[in-house]
């Protein structure tokens, strides 16, 4: 009797073990695809001067355009040699919703200077990087800042010199559910930041501060014991700092968001 109910403990255990979501094996499953109805994806963002006033996490600066209407997706480079035959970068592949607000990607070809219209309605681009390069590039990065519009305002970018877009921002997708489970954040040794999360649940509801965390010459890493959640579908995630003393300050975030199928 002894050793069955010793058996039947190990056996329990093991078994709240393989489902429980804040062991690294179970999000190892999930972002290997081995767990059906559940995704991660991480997010990273780069602002590299913010100020006395907030601030996106966004390459750019300033304030992520949120679209109102969803449209196709303009995709441009300020640069004639991010085309096939090129310097720079030819092929991009772009990431986010759909005008239904389901997840989707397109590919687009660069020709330059010259706007690619993309054949998808976009409603969110939170990514986009590139997927092939010019035929005579040598160093694997876009020769100039490759923009996307829609709706009468830039997305996003992919900036000068780098391979992928940088945006500290996502958006929860039609038929699931988030949940936060990670983030981190950090600030040059000599500059101080206030960096917070927002959320809200659609585009016609106000932003609500979710997490606030002064950066102080350190690398700020956090798992929460309890996931941040649940947000429901088309909730708006977005960072944003505020330098704190004078001058201006690089600030990144990294976040990981859990999606479950409802």
């Amino acid at each position: 009797m002894r050793y069955l109910i010793l058996f039947l403990i190990l056996s329990v255990s093991c078994s709240l073990a393989d489902y429980n979501p804040y062991q690294v094996p179970y999000y190892q499953k999930v972002a290997e695809g081995k767990i059906t109805g559940v995704s991660i994806t991480t997010k990273f963002g780069y602002n590299d001067d913010v100020g006395g006033s907030y601030e996106d996490i966004i390459s750019s600066g300033g304030s992520i355009h949120y679209v109102s209407t969803a449209g196709t997706c303009s995709v441009v480079s300020d640069d004639t040699q991010d085309n096939s035959a090129g310097t720079g970068a030819y092929k991009l592949i772009m990431s986010g919703l759909d005008a239904a607000g389901a997840k989707q990607q397109e590919e687009i070809l660069l020709t330059g200077t010259t706007p690619v219209i993309s054949s998808g309605s976009w409603s969110v681009v939170y990514r986009a990087y590139i997927s092939e390069m010019g035929a005579v590039n040598t160093n694997g990065l876009a020769n100039g800042t490759i923009t996307f519009t829609v709706d009468g305002g830039v997305c996003t970018e992919i900036p000068e010199d780098l391979g992928q877009t940088e945006m500290a921002a996502y958006t929860i997708a039609a038929g699931t559910k988030g949940y936060v489970i990670g983030f981190q954040i950090s600030a040059p040794k000599s500059d101080d930041a206030v960096v917070e999360m927002l959320t809200r649940p659609s585009r016609t509801a106000p932003w609500g501060v979710k997490m606030r965390v002064t950066i102080n010459q350190i690398i700020y890493n956090a798992v929460p014991k309890v996931p941040m959640g649940a947000l429901p579908a088309g909730t708006d995630i977005r960072w944003r700092a505020v330098r704190v003393g004078t001058g201006d300050c690089d600030v990144s975030v990294q976040f990981q968001v859990l999606e479950i199928d409802e």
